[in-house]
C-alpha cells in the first residue's frame, strides 16, 4: 500500500479517534451528520429567493477582506471562474449559509490552492492530470476521499 509504518500508525490513531467520536454520539447525532456530509440536510430549505439573499451578502464579505489575497489575484485573471454562481453557492452550502465563514472559505481556498498548484491553476478546476506521483500515491492510500461535483 505504500505507507511507512509511521504512516500507518498515524493513520490508525486517526481511525480510532474517529471512531470513538462517533461512537459517543447518539443514533439521531450520527444520522445528522451524515445527512449534512451526504447533502441530503434538510434544515435549510434552499430556495432562489434563499440564494439571491445570501449570495450579496457573500459578495459583499468578500469585497471588504480579499484585498492582496489570492482571490483578489483569481477574479482579476478570470472574473468568470471566481464569481461563478455554482462555485459561489458551492460555498455557501459547505458553510450551512454564512456568507461571512463562505467568503473566509473561498479566502483560504485560493490560498491554499495557489501554494498547491501554483499560479498557472489558479482559476482552473484541478484534475488528475494536475497531480504528481506522491500527490497520487496518497490519494491511493485513502488518506482522502474525493467527493462528487457539487450539482449547484
Amino acid at each position: 500500500d505504500g505507507l511507512t509504518a509511521e504512516d500507518k500508525q498515524k493513520k490508525q490513531e486517526i481511525d480510532d479517534l474517529l471512531s470513538e467520536a462517533l461512537n459517543g454520539l447518539t443514533f439521531e447525532e450520527r444520522q445528522e451528520h451524515q445527512e449534512v456530509l451526504h447533502g441530503v440536510d434538510d434544515k435549510i430549505i434552499e430556495d432562489d429567493t434563499f440564494l439571491n439573499c445570501a449570495l450579496p451578502e457573500l459578495e459583499s464579505h468578500l469585497t471588504t477582506t480579499k484585498s492582496g489575497s489570492k482571490y483578489e489575484m483569481a477574479e482579476s485573471m478570470d472574473p468568470a471562474y471566481s464569481r461563478a454562481r455554482a462555485f459561489r453557492v458551492m460555498f455557501l452550502r459547505a458553510n450551512e449559509y454564512d456568507a461571512k465563514s463562505a467568503a473566509n472559505q473561498m479566502l483560504r481556498f485560493f490560498e491554499s490552492k495557489h501554494q498547491l498548484f501554483g499560479i498557472d491553476k489558479l482559476v482552473k478546476d484541478i484534475t488528475i492530470e494536475d497531480l504528481d506521483e506522491d500527490d497520487i500515491a496518497c490519494l491511493k492510500g485513502g488518506w482522502l476521499q474525493l467527493m462528487g461535483r457539487d450539482k449547484s
